[in-house]
């Protein structure tokens, strides 16, 4: 039997079973997004989304100072649960159901400058690296869109 065949076979096996895994992994928004503000294009907070029963959660893990201003730490403006809140730890997306292989709807989120709710539904783009969030009122023409960024780096 030739062992070096075999051996350079279950590493192959392994190796594509690893990298097959990891663009797995890309093909879901679940992990750690960086959320840039729409007025300053600063990075303006670190979101975690993770799954929860097929549905898509997500909370902010992390908010940064913009243009020298230290960001909110209460939602003062929220409705209902999330007046008064820490904006650290909060959900702020929820109940988010995939609709297509790259796509996830269904879902809202909270503006916690604003203190409003919306729809919302997401996308992947540039091979699962970029997450296209839209919040809308009534149907999806009538919102606005970010760009968020995937970042392996955990938040302070």
């Amino acid at each position: 039997m030739n062992y070096r065949k075999l051996f350079f076979t279950i590493m192959s096996f392994l190796i594509l079973s690893f990298v097959s895994i990891s663009f797995a992994d890309n093909l879901s928004p679940v992990g750690t997004w960086k959320q840039f503000s729409d007025k300053t294009g600063q990075l303006q907070s670190i979101i975690k989304i993770w799954n929860d029963n097929g549905k898509l959660n997500g909370k902010v893990m992390q908010s940064f100072a913009m243009n020298g201003i230290p960001p909110r730490q209460m939602c003062s403006n929220c409705p209902g649960q999330f007046q008064n809140k820490k904006i650290i730890g909060m959900t702020l997306l929820w109940g988010f159901s995939q609709t297509d292989e790259d796509s996830w709807d269904n879902g809202k989120i909270l503006d916690p400058d604003s203190g409003k709710i919306y729809s919302c539904n997401m996308q992947l783009l540039n091979n699962g690296q970029a997450l296209k969030v839209r919040g809308y009122i009534g149907i999806s023409l009538l919102g606005r869109s970010q760009i968020w960024e995937r970042t392996n780096s955990q938040p302070l």
